[in-house]
């Protein structure tokens, strides 16, 4: 029997004739607010508000005054996501004990032309939209999270501009090494080893390099704390190379002030990177989650705490196709008559949820984790619709999701004997 994975029905039963649906488009400074009943009449004018205390209370003062004269005793208030705009709101009617709810922009998007017939759009159409959408149960419920939770997301998130950052510089030291001195890489594969790092500090451009001693540079290798491994025959190499560079010789002072500062920043974002993960430790021991999915081998601290901050409380779903919906994974196909169109993931949901459960495959693949790797083998080699290797990968994720569904709801440590049937059929 088709099971239904949506709560269409379930939400149009909060809608009766004492009902006041209001619609709200949020922006960074002022919203924009509409109103109707259960029919879709609409009740009164549009209320812009600023996004402020003020305008708040202006807000809720005009859904009590339409409340009182409409005899509704039951408020929904919905939004379409737009970044953080919405969430001071979101908070303040939570607090006056208002039902908020979530109106996707996709939808927004495509039932904007139904009334009109037109493609125009402006924040006082887009609230009308969303009390439509509301009226017709096509809505869902803000999801609320645990203190630990709420603090992993944000670690998370700054985890994330930190990951940005430090990419960034990296590859703008990389930049300043093509153009000053290319061939660094050839004397050290990986600039940020402590041996490379520390000639990068000191002595960044071939002059200064050939300005020190073989005996100097290994010298100051050894202060840096490079104890073995590397000494003369290095010092030579690299002054060899420094001596017949390449790089560009003009303005060799400001591309010294340069380097200098790309790696201070590089320092700073891997101090704070470092810093945030040891309070990230401390946190995910409170979580129980982190410690079912730690019995998981090979799947990666940090991909272990992406997945949490982005599914939460595992128990509000009532079937792990709802987690494969939100990750985006769903398969969409387009298909008219004879003609069967090619399936795609339609990736309307979390794209960071994705990204942590891609780095999590891959980890399990890398280290060709039994039940995993067996099911990849399965997938791509299987005589019948045998798929590449990122379907793979891609299937793979959803059958991860699967299984941190069930070990959740059943309260059972992860065994590989039950991932997958082919395991015994296959020998890894």
């Amino acid at each position: 029997m088709k099971q239904k994975h949506h709560n269409t029905n379930e939400n149009l039963k909060q809608l009766t004739s004492e009902t006041l649906i209001v619609g709200v488009d949020a922006a960074k400074n002022n919203h924009v607010a509409r109103a109707v009943d259960y029919r879709g009449t609409e009740l009164s004018k549009t209320l812009t508000f600023s996004s402020n205390s003020k305008g708040f209370l202006m807000f809720h003062k005009f859904i009590r005054d339409l409340a009182a004269i409409h005899d509704k005793t039951n408020v929904i208030v919905g939004l379409e996501p737009t970044g953080v705009y919405g969430n001071t709101l979101v908070q303040f009617l939570r607090g006056k004990g208002i039902n908020v709810v979530l109106v996707l922009g996709s939808q927004v998007a495509i039932a904007k032309e139904l009334d009109d017939n037109t493609p125009s759009k402006n924040d006082y159409k887009d609230a009308l939209t969303i009390c439509k959408l509301i009226q017709g149960g096509r809505f869902r419920k803000f999801r609320e999270f645990d203190e630990n939770i709420n603090a992993l997301k944000e670690a998370m998130s700054l985890n994330q501009q930190l990951t940005k950052n430090l990419t960034r510089v990296k590859c703008q030291i990389d930049n300043w090494l093509c153009l000053y001195f290319p061939e660094f890489q050839l004397a050290f594969k990986d600039w940020t080893k402590k041996t490379a790092y520390a000639t990068l500090k000191i002595c960044p451009l071939p002059k200064d390099v050939l300005a020190v001693k073989p005996e100097g540079l290994v010298q100051m290798w050894r202060k840096s704390g490079v104890i073995k491994g590397i000494g003369i025959k290095k010092a030579d190499e690299l002054r060899h190379l420094a001596r017949y560079s390449t790089g560009v010789t003009t303005a060799p002072e400001f591309a010294a002030i340069h380097i200098r500062d790309l790696l201070i920043q590089y320092e700073v974002f891997l101090s704070q990177s470092d810093e945030l993960w040891a309070l990230i430790d401390t946190l995910v021991k409170d979580i129980p989650l982190y410690k079912t999915l730690s019995g998981i081998p090979h799947l990666g601290k940090r991909a272990i705490c992406g997945i949490i901050s982005e599914i939460g409380d595992p128990f509000v779903f009532s079937h792990p196709r709802q987690l494969i919906r939100l990750a985006g994974l769903s398969l969409r196909e387009s298909s008219s008559g004879s003609r069967r169109g090619t399936s795609q993931i339609t990736k309307r949901g979390r794209p960071h949820l994705r990204h942590w459960l891609y780095i999590a495959v891959l980890n399990l693949l890398k280290e060709k984790e039994p039940s995993f790797w067996a099911l990849h083998l399965y997938y791509t080699k299987r005589k019948d619709n045998p798929l590449k290797k990122m379907q793979s990968v891609i299937a793979l994720c959803c059958k991860l999701l699967r299984v941190i569904y069930g070990m959740c709801m059943h309260g059972t440590a992860y065994d590989p004997r039950l991932v997958t049937p082919y395991l015994a059929s296959n020998t890894v």
